[in-house]
């Protein structure tokens, strides 16, 4: 159900069978004999929701029509749908023009008669042949005295008064008091050059002027009543195309909102000042466009912060109202304490997204997630989190628009909501994890690869050692011993690369596994494709045996050539060889050798060392294949950022070409004071520390010296200036001579020493970009900060209701601004944006929800300590225009300048 003002689909122009030409055509007779129920029943068939029930010249049918539709909905008749019924009558008037007026719900046939006796109607009831004798004017003045609306029938036809009068009588029929509409049957129709010249602008509506049932709902009009009635359908039709919808224009079902992302109510239980009642503080909105309205102190603003609350929104509001939001956000504990929470108080927000029903309910700082099953039932999704990303609503409190021209940041976060920042972050930590571990293992395989010279220093001293044991005789036996110790130390390496290597086949073959569907699968899919993945699955269930196979063969392989290196006829070799040493190092002992041994241990450590050197072989490659890496990552990191400026600016693009009153632009990382701070951060120096070298600044924040100054100063491309920088600032080398004071270049150098993944971060050092507002006033660019406070505020203003179709909360946006722009920006805005997105406003200007034409408009008042709901509905209830003069300044003024022709009716 929608809350509010909705479409109706509306009948203008429909006859019974008391109509005498009723059925023409063939099957006349059977068609004039048609029940009351039969014809409601055909219409419900149709869909449609109000009809006009206007036989010629006779108002018969009506009140057998009302019983049985009464009956009809008692007995909950098959086939029936809600119906509502406006009585009426087609009159043939003095000229031989036909007149629909029509007349509110529960209007009697008594009441038709009375019409037609007082236009001096003296023919014959359901007939065409005879007129009034009362002139066009006079009888469209009976109808609007005898509370009805006068439409000029099918003007564009027979009998209608663009085809069948013209000059001064067209002219005296156009300028009667009270038309608000006329009956056009071909929209393309060329009016006459009088009613064009009047500029009169009436109302264009359909109705089916159906005959027989097969006419019924060919043409028809969308009417947006909240209930309807006679006073709702005056106030659409003065509404014009904002009210009414002719069939004629190609539109699908106004109220189809399946595509449309909406609030439908706010639920308040417990708070200190609301829903503290049995009945908790429950406020409905319409899916289009509905108004806050209430006097000062009445609690319109807390709505809005109930809302940010449960939209988990608390952390978008500027610094500088932070802290009136913590005090409305405080629980109160004691007698005489501020806030508006209890400890038990909860919020319920009920929305529609991607056709689903959704609530959110907050209490004690924890939001859970319902959602509606298909038999209505919510269930819960239990406690859930990234609520302001799921549901993106902008909702800005009074006084945050203009605080959004005061803030770039503030409208870099505005820019960056319109496209999937959250997954630029993430990607962004994911290169710079992959930057930072590239680096590490360059460093790494860099300090692993400066002992290479030590060990080729180290493996010449072994050998000149061992060279001086062979110089002291039975060289043969030390050379033996020494390829012995060679070839056991190739034997062990080639049976740890056979290991390795099966172990690594088996690994991947255990991953493969035969395909087939399951038993229930099978039952749901047909002959012909079970078929085919047979066959497929039967292929590669051949390959995983032959895999199977394989890892079998590789298993036996690894038993088998274990077995042949034990049993290598060298082993009988390499124990002759070892032994003929062993005896040789008895002798030395004998003879008084204090360390036998040491060839032996030499002998090791040379072989130790020369496996040491084969690895520089696969480090050096492996430094080169990093270093490649490092590049590409450092290309990949650039392009994301550069990515990012490119998003920035095609939406700032977009904006700008949609905004006649504000231009944007984005200086690319022109953020100087995040520069600073960010650069202060990776330097691990904050504060005013090396404020020569870093960032110094005037009087007037002006850029003097240090790295800041030069980042803007010295290039036209800031990226390059940027590139040379960290550059230079992390590289030695570099520093040195550049021009920063000992201290800095000590310090930098510590970082290199002792913290390198600092170098590390500063080398991907990426300054925040610059946003700047420029006011376009006649023509010309002003910076906004020259701008007034209304001007500032509006600007801001006409860019948010452009921005996308994501449901719009905006506080009091008349605050700063004057009654034209009111009613240029605002109010024009609201009304051509609502079709494509929910907007909701707390107001205390009478033209927004007048003028704006709100769907829904609420009435708080603060009573007995409490926030309430006064009243609640469009504009057609009563209790809803006594509160707009009441509690708005302007308001009398306002209704009586939106529906000056018809406001005196509905007083």
């Amino acid at each position: 159900m929608l809350n509010g003002a909705k479409w109706w689909k509306f009948d203008f122009h429909a006859h019974t069978p008391a109509s005498h030409d009723y059925g023409k055509g063939m099957n006349q007779d059977d068609l004039k004999k048609m029940t009351p129920k039969e014809w409601l029943l055909y219409h419900m068939e149709k869909e449609i929701d109000c009809v006009a029930v206007t036989d010629h010249n006779s108002g018969t049918w009506i009140d057998i029509l009302n019983q049985t539709l009464q009956a009809m909905a008692q007995e909950e008749a098959e086939g029936y749908r809600p119906l509502h019924l406006f009585p009426g009558v087609e009159i043939s008037v003095h000229g031989g023009i036909h007149l629909l007026a029509i007349f509110d719900k529960g209007t009697t046939s008594e009441h038709i008669t009375k019409v037609l006796h007082l236009a001096r109607y003296n023919g014959v009831f359901g007939e065409t042949n005879n007129t009034t004798e009362s002139t066009f004017s006079k009888v469209v003045q009976i109808i609007i005295e005898n509370n009805g609306i006068a439409i000029p029938a099918h003007v564009d036809m027979e009998a209608g008064i663009f085809e069948e009068s013209s000059g001064i009588t067209l002219k005296q029929y156009l300028s009667c008091e009270g038309l608000l509409a006329i009956q056009v049957c071909d929209l393309n129709y060329s009016k006459p050059q009088i009613y064009r010249e009047s500029k009169l602008n009436l109302t264009e509506v359909a109705g089916s002027d159906s005959h027989r049932p097969d006419q019924i709902g060919k043409d028809f009009t969308w009417v947006k009543m909240e209930q309807p009635n006679l006073d709702a359908l005056k106030l659409a039709l003065h509404d014009g195309e904002d009210g009414v919808i002719h069939s004629g224009i190609t539109t699908p079902n106004p109220n189809d909102l399946k595509l449309r992302y909406y609030i439908k109510s706010l639920e308040i239980k417990n708070s200190s000042k609301a829903g503290r009642e049995p009945i908790p503080l429950q406020i409905n909105f319409s899916p289009w466009f509905s108004t806050i309205i209430g006097g000062r102190g009445s609690g319109k603003s807390s709505i809005l912060e109930f809302l940010r609350i449960v939209l988990n929104k608390e952390d978008e509001l500027p610094e500088t109202l932070q802290s009136q939001f913590a005090e409305f956000k405080k629980v109160v504990t004691g007698r005489g304490q501020t806030g508006m929470l209890l400890a038990n108080t909860e919020i319920r927000l009920e929305l529609v997204k991607d056709g689903r029903d959704i609530a959110l309910i907050w209490n004690n700082n924890n939001i859970s997630e319902l959602e509606k099953d298909e038999f209505g039932n919510w269930v819960s999704s239990g406690v859930t989190s990234g609520i302001s990303k799921r549901f993106p609503i902008r909702l800005y409190s009074q006084k945050q628009l203009y605080e959004l021209t005061k803030d770039p940041g503030l409208l870099l976060q505005l820019i960056d909501n319109q496209f999937d920042k959250d997954k630029w972050k993430q990607d962004k930590l994911q290169y710079e994890s992959e930057w930072l571990e590239v680096r590490r293992k360059i460093r790494d395989i860099t300090n692993k690869l400066g002992r290479q010279k030590d060990i080729e220093l180290q493996i010449n001293d072994i050998n000149a050692k061992i060279k001086l044991f062979e110089e002291m005789g039975h060289s043969d036996v030390l050379s033996d011993f020494q390829n012995t110790k060679l070839v056991d130390s190739t034997l062990l390496s080639i049976t740890e690369k056979v290991d390795s290597q099966i172990n690594s086949v088996q690994s991947a073959l255990t991953v493969l596994g035969k395909l087939e569907l399951s038993d229930e699968a099978k039952q749901f899919i047909d002959v012909e494709s079970m078929t085919v993945l047979s066959t497929s699955f039967s292929s590669w269930n051949n390959i995983v045996n032959e895999y199977q196979t394989l890892n079998q063969k590789l298993e036996e392989f690894k038993e088998s050539f274990t077995i042949a290196i034990g049993d290598l006829p060298w082993n009988e070799q390499k124990a002759d060889k070892v032994n003929r040493y062993r005896g040789l190092v008895e002798k030395l002992v004998e003879a008084g050798e204090s360390d036998p041994h040491s060839y032996e241990r030499l002998l090791q450590q040379k072989q130790d060392l020369l496996n040491e050197q084969k690895t520089f072989i696969s480090m050096n490659s492996e430094l080169r294949s990093e270093k490649v890496k490092a590049i590409e990552i450092w290309e990949k990191i650039l392009d994301h950022e550069k990515q990012l400026r490119q998003h920035r600016m095609d939406i700032i693009h977009m904006w700008n070409n949609k905004n006649d009153d504000l231009k944007i632009t984005l200086s690319e990382l022109g953020n100087s004071h995040h520069a600073e701070e960010s650069l202060r951060e990776a330097l691990r120096r904050e504060g005013n520390t090396f404020a020569r070298d870093i960032c110094e600044r005037d009087d007037n924040d002006r850029l003097q010296s240090g790295v800041i100054y030069s980042l803007y100063q010295f290039e036209d491309d800031v990226w390059s200036s940027r590139d040379r920088i960290v550059k230079e600032l992390a590289n030695p080398a570099s520093l040195d001579e550049g021009n920063y004071t000992k201290r800095f270049k000590d310090h930098i150098k510590n970082v290199y020493a002792n913290n390198p993944e600092d170098i590390d971060r500063l080398l991907i050092w990426f300054p925040e970009d610059l946003v700047t507002l420029k006011l376009l006033i006649n023509s010309r660019e002003e910076n906004i900060d020259v701008g007034s406070a209304g001007q500032r505020t509006a600007a801001m203003l006409s860019l948010l209701l452009s921005i996308d179709d994501t449901p719009l909360i905006i506080d009091q946006p008349e605050d700063d601004l004057d009654t034209r722009r009111i009613t240029d920006l605002i109010v024009k805005g609201l009304r051509n944006l609502k079709n494509k997105q929910q907007i909701i406003v707390v107001t205390h200007n009478p033209n927004i929800p007048v003028n704006g034409s709100a769907e829904m408009i609420i009435h708080l008042n603060f009573a007995r300590g409490q926030i309430r709901v006064k009243a609640a509905g469009a504009l057609q209830e009563v209790a809803i225009r006594k509160a707009v003069c009441d509690v708005m300044e302007g308001g009398s003024e306002a209704l009586n300048n939106r529906y000056y022709r018809i406001f005196k009716a509905l007083e």
